[in-house]
C-alpha cells in the first residue's frame, strides 16, 4: 500500500508541481487517476494472491499419497484391515512425516484420526509424545471417549486438547519462562462492563447523526483486530471514522487495563505461548522433543495464530497430519482462514497429501448435488467425492407464492414423513438468518410440532442439546456443521438472504455455507423460497443463485 500512496503522491507532485494551485477540473482528474491506480493494484494483488495459492495446491496435489503399507497393520490387537476403507487406512499407516487429509463430508475423518492414534500406541509410542487438538472441549472429550473405546483401556498421559487449553495449561507448567505465576481470564461479561466505563469515562462528544459505536460493537471491533491480525482502521465504518480518534483511546485504555489488572483474554493464551516459543529456542525444543506426534482436526477452521502456533510446534522434525475440508471452511466471521489449509505446502514444503473421498452420510443425488456446489468454489483442492450406491430421490427445488406457502408446504411435508416413520429428530430445518424463518416457527407453533431451535453464539460448539428429545431440528447453517439428519429443509433461498447481502467480498465463504447445509442432509434434501419476501432488513424477490447450480 506504501508503494502506492507514494506513486499517487509523485503523480500529483509531478504533474501540477508542489504549490501550483488546482483547479475543479484538476481535482477531478486527479481523483480519476487515482481511483483507477487504486483498482489496478487492488486487480493486481487479488491476481498475485489467487496464482500463489494455485501454486501451493497444485504443490501439494503433485505429492498425494495413494498407496499404503499393509504390512504395518498385521498381528495388531485391532482389526484396523476391516474396520477402514482403503481410503482411510492411508491416513491410518502415515506415521512419519507431515499430511493433510482433505476429508469430504461424511468421509469418517474422525473415526480415521482416533483410529490413527490408536495405531500410534499399538506401535509403542508413547502417549505424552503424542498431541491431539480440536477446536471445541466436547470435541476433545468425545474423541477421547472413543478412543478408550478402542483401546478398551483409559489413556491418562495422551493430551487430548482445544489450542487454547493446550496453550494455557503448557504457560502454567513452564510458567518460569513466561513469568506469571497465575492465569486469571477475563470473563465476557467483566469485560463488557469494562468498554462500557471506559467509553464513558472520557466523555466523548457525540457527532449528531452519528452513534458512537456500541459495546458489542467495540468489542467486535477489538476482536477482529486481534484474530484476524487486521488494523482497527480498516475495520470500521465510514461513519465509525468520524470516532476514530476516541476508538483508539477506548482501546489503548483497555489494554492499560488489562496490563495493570494482570488479566487475561482466552485468545491472548495463544499469543503468550507462541511468543515464548518464537523467543526461546531451548524452550521450543522442550516443547517439540515432548510432542512429537501432532494431530489437528477440523484444520480448515483455524486463524493465523493458530496456524503459526502449529509451525512451532512441529518445526522441521516433528510429525504432523492435519484434517480438514476446505470446502466447509466456514467461520471466516471469526477469523477462520481457509488459506491456511490451501498454503499447507507452503508452510511444510516436505508436506503430502491424503484424500476421503468417499461420503457414507448421504444418497448419490445429494453427493452428486454438493458436487455441483464445490465446482463453483474459486479456489479448492481437487476432489472426487462419491457416494457408497445409496440412491432415493434428487434434491428439490421448490418456489411458492409467499413465505406462508412456503411455511404450509414444510409443515405438510414432516408431518407425512413423520407418518412413514422418520422421527422428528431426523428431520432438519437450517436457516441462515433466524430473523427470516419466524413465519416457519409460527406455522410450526400452531400445529404443535416440537421444534429445538440453535443458532451459533459463543465457541464453535455444535453438540446438539439434550432438549432435542424427538423435536425438530431449526438449526443456523453455521451451526449444522458437524451434524447430519435424514431429511434436511433449507428455506427462503432468495438472493439477498442465502447468500447474504450482509458483509460484501464474501461470496465464497458463502458458497461453502451453503455446501455445507446441503451436504447435513442423508436422504432428502428440499430447497424452498416464496416469490418475494420483505423484512426490515430489505425486499427480496430474486431467487438464490446458488439454485442455478
Amino acid at each position: 500500500m506504501k508503494k502506492l500512496l507514494d506513486l499517487l503522491f509523485f503523480f500529483g507532485k509531478k504533474k501540477f508541481g508542489k504549490k501550483e494551485k488546482m483547479s475543479i477540473e484538476q481535482r477531478k482528474e486527479i481523483l480519476t487517476c487515482n481511483s483507477q491506480l487504486i483498482d489496478r493494484e487492488i486487480l493486481k494483488e487479488k491476481a498475485n494472491k489467487k496464482n500463489s495459492l494455485y501454486r501451493a495446491i497444485k504443490k501439494l496435489e503433485r505429492r498425494e499419497i495413494k498407496e499404503y503399507n499393509r504390512d504395518i497393520l498385521k498381528n495388531k490387537d485391532i482389526d484396523y484391515k476391516n474396520l477402514l476403507s482403503d481410503e482411510q487406512k492411508r491416513a491410518l499407516t502415515a506415521i512419519e512425516g507431515k499430511y493433510l487429509v482433505i476429508a469430504g463430508a461424511g468421509s469418517g475423518k474422525t473415526r480415521t484420526i482416533v483410529y490413527r492414534t490408536a495405531l500410534l500406541l499399538e506401535l509403542g509410542i508413547k502417549e505424552e509424545n503424542i498431541l491431539m487438538i480440536t477446536f471445541t472441549r466436547k470435541a476433545a472429550a468425545e474423541m477421547k471417549e472413543r478412543l478408550i473405546d478402542i483401546l478398551k483401556r483409559s489413556v491418562t498421559k495422551l493430551e487430548i486438547s482445544t489450542f487454547h487449553s493446550f496453550c494455557g495449561r503448557n504457560i502454567m507448567n513452564y510458567k518460569n519462562y513466561f513469568n506469571i505465576e497465575k492465569l486469571e481470564l477475563l470473563d465476557e461479561k467483566i469485560k463488557n462492563d469494562v468498554i462500557d466505563d471506559l467509553s464513558k469515562k472520557f466523555h466523548i462528544k457525540r457527532i449528531k447523526g452519528i452513534p458512537f459505536p456500541s459495546v458489542i460493537r467495540m468489542i467486535e471491533l477489538l476482536n477482529d483486530e486481534k484474530i484476524k491480525k487486521i488494523p482497527i482502521e480498516n475495520l470500521i465504518t465510514d461513519k465509525e471514522k468520524a470516532y476514530f480518534d476516541e476508538i483508539i483511546t477506548v482501546k489503548e485504555a483497555f489494554f492499560s487495563y488489562k496490563k495493570e489488572n494482570k488479566i487475561l483474554e482466552f485468545d491472548d493464551l495463544l499469543e503468550i505461548f507462541i511468543n515464548g516459543l518464537e523467543r526461546n529456542e531451548n524452550f521450543k525444543k522442550l516443547i517439540q522433543n515432548k510432542y512429537k506426534y501432532v494431530i489437528v482436526d477440523e484444520y480448515q477452521d483455524s486463524n493465523m495464530d493458530q496456524r503459526r502456533l502449529l509451525m512451532n510446534l512441529v518445526g522441521d522434525k516433528g510429525n504432523l497430519m492435519v484434517v480438514g475440508d476446505d470446502y466447509q471452511s466456514i467461520y471466516g466471521f471469526r477469523g477462520g482462514n481457509v488459506e491456511n489449509i490451501l498454503r499447507f505446502s507452503e508452510d511444510f514444503s516436505d508436506g503430502y497429501l491424503i484424500k476421503l473421498e468417499t461420503n457414507y452420510r448421504s444418497t448419490d443425488e445429494i453427493v452428486s448435488y454438493c458436487n455441483n456446489i464445490a465446482n463453483m468454489f474459486e479456489m479448492s483442492y481437487n476432489k472426487d467425492i462419491k457416494g457408497t450406491g445409496k440412491k432415493l430421490h434428487k434434491p428439490e427445488i421448490l418456489s411458492f407464492k409467499s413465505k406462508e406457502k412456503e411455511a404450509e408446504f414444510i409443515i405438510k411435508k414432516i408431518n407425512e414423513l413423520y407418518l412413514n416413520g422418520i422421527k422428528m429428530n431426523e428431520i432438519a430445518i437450517l436457516y441462515r438468518n433466524k430473523f427470516l424463518v419466524s413465519h416457519i416457527l409460527k406455522k410450526l407453533k400452531d400445529d404443535n410440532i416440537p421444534y429445538f431451535i440453535k443458532d451459533i453464539k459463543n465457541g464453535l460448539d455444535n453438540s446438539v442439546s439434550e432438549e432435542l428429545d424427538d423435536k425438530i431440528a431449526m438449526f443456523s447453517v453455521h451451526s449444522s456443521k458437524g451434524l447430519e439428519w435424514d431429511y434436511v429443509f433449507i428455506p427462503v433461498l432468495l438472493d439477498g438472504v442465502f447468500p447474504s447481502s450482509i458483509g460484501k467480498g464474501q461470496m465464497e465463504e458463502e458458497k461453502r455455507l451453503y455446501y455445507v447445509g446441503c451436504s447435513r442432509a442423508k436422504k432428502g434434501l428440499y430447497l424452498t423460497y416464496p416469490e418475494y419476501f420483505y423484512d426490515k432488513i430489505g425486499f427480496f424477490t430474486e431467487k438464490s443463485r446458488f439454485l442455478l447450480y
